[in-house]
């Protein structure tokens, strides 16, 4: 193997995995995967070109023997950093960080102890950004004893309820909308509280960073110009730009967590008063990841450098108004629920400049995106919940 670096990414079931493989693999690292999910074909990352080993591993879930897998795994393939990608496996590893450290594998990561605790959870992320005086929306936290009755009497609809960590979001515009909810996380979600918002209406806006220690070593900016579902969700087209304010909070978030890893901060762009207002910090790699590469912000390998211990310059300047378009399954979803989409979609193809998250060059987990895109697709209009799968927000 020689004396080339040799990264592990996890999650290669994830779009923006496949993009941290390939822009590692064309920096000239060494790749390669553990795969978490029986479903191997849905593993797109494995089937990248630039993937040079990989191996099926315990579910996240069996802790301990899921990190044994990947020690023992990593050891034989000489790795020397894990990148781990999504919120279940930066969440797992953070808990983990002396392990790793023993057997000499760097992890970029903020230890649990020291600030993934906090961003790991709705509640306790709310509560810091509130602390450090970052706007956020009105929000009630609801226990599995509080009383329905004392908990309306302060909402105003519409509202957002976020479920525990990894259950999708739902909408409530009246009391009996929002007791359906409510019943539904708690059979849902036996053992987690739920968490209760204003609902924001603006644009979403993301703050990207990869941080040391709360210094910031390179950060992102970008906009979302067409998110599915409408309602609230990932971007299907989005736009990289730069804004002081939202720099101002961004960084004020990250700082005072004194985070280390990469992270995402997102906000909405509120109508009623112009104001950025948190909606979540995620402690992991963003799904929106290929336009921050394709701007100029290669995120993995900067992370890796840093794990490494290279010194660079912070990257803080990037290319800005460039489009990116994730067709399958979001763009194809959003154009097929709301056919009047499809104008202003072709203005932006015509007018911008454009990219996507599909490569020619490394086609075969492009393919696999494809179809179980399309397949995503034909499953939520079969279900009739294509336009709006996590309800409608009646707005005044």
């Amino acid at each position: 193997m020689g004396d080339m670096i040799t990264v592990l990414v996890t999650d290669p079931s994830s779009s923006h995995t496949v993009a941290a493989m390939q822009s590692l693999g064309r920096a000239g690292y060494r790749i390669v995967t553990v795969s978490a999910t029986h479903k191997f074909l849905r593993a797109f990352g494995t089937y990248s070109k630039y993937c040079s080993a990989h191996k099926k591993v315990p579910s996240f879930s069996s802790g301990e023997e899921h990190i044994d897998a990947v020690i023992d795994f990593a050891t034989k393939q000489k790795v020397d950093v894990i990148l781990p990608i999504s919120s279940t496996s930066c969440t797992l590893y953070s808990k983990h960080c002396d392990r790793f450290r023993k057997v000499g594998i760097r992890v970029p990561i903020t230890p649990w102890k020291e600030g993934m605790r906090i961003a790991s959870s709705k509640k306790l992320t709310f509560e810091f950004a509130k602390s450090v005086n970052l706007p956020i929306p009105k929000t009630i936290y609801y226990n599995r004893e509080d009383s329905f009755e004392s908990v309306k009497k302060n909402l105003t609809f519409p509202v957002v309820i976020k479920g525990p960590e990894g259950a999708n979001v739902r909408y409530a515009n009246n009391d009996e909308e929002l007791a359906d909810n409510i019943r539904y996380f708690k059979e849902t979600f036996p053992g987690g509280n739920l968490l209760i918002q204003e609902y924001i209406e603006g644009n979403g806006h993301g703050y990207y960073a990869l941080c040391k220690e709360g210094k910031v070593l390179c950060q992102f900016m970008h906009k979302r110009v067409k998110e599915y579902p409408i309602t609230g969700g990932p971007s299907v087209v989005a736009q990289s730009f730069y804004d002081r304010d939202l720099e101002s909070l961004g960084r004020n978030f990250v700082s005072s967590l004194r985070w280390t890893g990469v992270c995402m901060v997102e906000f909405k762009h509120d109508k009623k008063d112009g104001v950025y207002k948190l909606m979540e910090m995620n402690p992991k790699f963003w799904g929106s990841l290929i336009l921050s590469i394709k701007s100029g912000v290669n995120f993995p390998v900067y992370a890796v450098r840093m794990a490494m211990c290279e010194d660079f310059e912070p990257v803080l300047k990037y290319r800005q108004n460039l489009f990116c378009h994730w067709p399958f399954p979001g763009e194809i979803s959003l154009i097929v629920g709301f056919p009047s989409e499809v104008l202003s979609i072709l203005k932006i193809l015509i007018t911008e400049k454009n990219v996507i998250n599909l490569s020619l060059s490394d086609p075969i987990p492009s393919f696999l995106q494809i179809c179980f895109g399309s397949g995503s697709v034909l499953k939520k209009i079969w279900q009739r919940k294509l336009r709006y799968p996590h309800g409608k927000p009646l707005l005044p």
